[in-house]
């Protein structure tokens, strides 16, 4: 596993416990289409919201969603 730095709107720099298989890149960087953090598991739900790729407007960020360096959007799976 690789190392991620997670952001929300409510905290950041907080490192992923698990990823699960790669599904694309962006930026260079891998997409996985999961991450698992101790709030819960995200799924991958597309490009974070910015004025350029890369970029992110935490602001736009919902509560339920996390955002992965450079940009990468996840929204909180409450079945798993």
């Amino acid at each position: 596993m690789t190392s991620t730095t997670i952001s929300t709107n409510t905290q950041s720099n907080e490192a992923a416990l698990e990823t699960g298989p790669v599904v694309g890149y962006f930026l260079g960087h891998e997409i996985h289409a999961w991450v698992r953090v101790p709030e819960g598991v995200y799924v991958y739900d597309g490009i974070a919201p910015g004025p350029r790729p890369g970029m992110v407007d935490m602001t736009k960020l919902k509560s339920d969603e996390i955002c992965i360096s450079p940009g990468l959007c996840y929204k909180l799976d409450p079945s798993i």
